[in-house]
């Protein structure tokens, strides 16, 4: 301590009181442990070791462990950026996992890190591509049995739509094979509010999932009135209805 003392008045020219003094310690003490400190070393478990793209089907669970040893021994925790809204990460034992729902299609980039409350922590990126089952896309038309099929259930989102929002409403649905599709939308009162035309192959009308926008605008040209409508989806080769979609509608 004394000769701290020294060091400081010599570097200072200042008379410092000793509680001062040992602060600086302790802030010198602090830096000097972070220099010395090594981050955790993270990997995920066995299955997926390794990867930096890891697929799942909507509808099923996804679930690994976070593995991270630290070269000191310290005590590890697991944090993770950009978590889906349903999934769960156990920040003591790395457990995380995830079922994803239909809405949830599409890709997610999610940061895990490991850290021992000192500097620097490690992080691991993996994106985790949610998508439909593997034996419901591309499916030709023997083997869907000869007819189009939508698979599990279509929605609507956001519901229910404020009009004066300035945004789209989403029209979602899978479809079971390449299709030519028109998208009806009706009042209450059973009249045509609105026809959405989708060609085979293209959006609304190709084999998996499917998202058809529509901005609540009639066939008039004019917005739509408040209440509930029913978007009907119809196969144009025989005119089937394949599905119906509530949409809530209010301004």
């Amino acid at each position: 301590m004394a000769a701290w003392w020294n060091i400081l008045k010599n570097m200072t020219g200042l008379k410092f009181k000793p509680r001062i003094i040992i602060a600086c310690l302790v802030l010198f003490a602090l830096a000097a442990g972070a220099q010395d400190n090594h981050a955790p070393v993270l990997q995920l478990s066995d299955e997926y070791s390794g990867k930096e793209t890891i697929g799942v089907v909507y509808g099923e669970k996804l679930s690994f462990y976070l593995k991270a040893e630290d070269p000191e021994g310290d005590s590890i925790f697991y944090l993770g950026a950009n978590l889906p809204v349903n999934s769960f990460l156990n920040p003591n034992t790395g457990f995380f996992s995830w079922t994803p729902t239909v809405e949830q299609i599409g890709d997610f980039l999610i940061t895990f890190t490991a850290e021992d409350n000192k500097v620097p922590t490690l992080s691991h990126s993996v994106k985790i591509t949610v998508k439909v089952g593997s034996r419901m896309v591309g499916m030709s038309a023997s083997s869907a049995g000869g007819s189009i099929k939508i698979v599990g259930f279509p929605l609507a989102f956001p519901s229910p739509y404020n009009l004066s929002s300035g945004q789209n409403v989403t029209l979602q649905y899978i479809l079971s094979q390449d299709a030519e599709i028109e998208i009806i939308i009706f009042d209450t009162t059973a009249r045509i509010v609105k026809r959405v035309l989708c060609g085979k192959g293209n959006t609304g009308g190709k084999s998996g999932i499917n998202k058809v926008l529509w901005n609540g605008i009639t066939e008039m040209g004019g917005p739509v009135a408040n209440g509930m409508h029913i978007a009907t989806i119809v196969s144009k080769a025989d005119n089937t209805v394949l599905g119906k979609i509530k949409i809530m509608v209010y301004n």
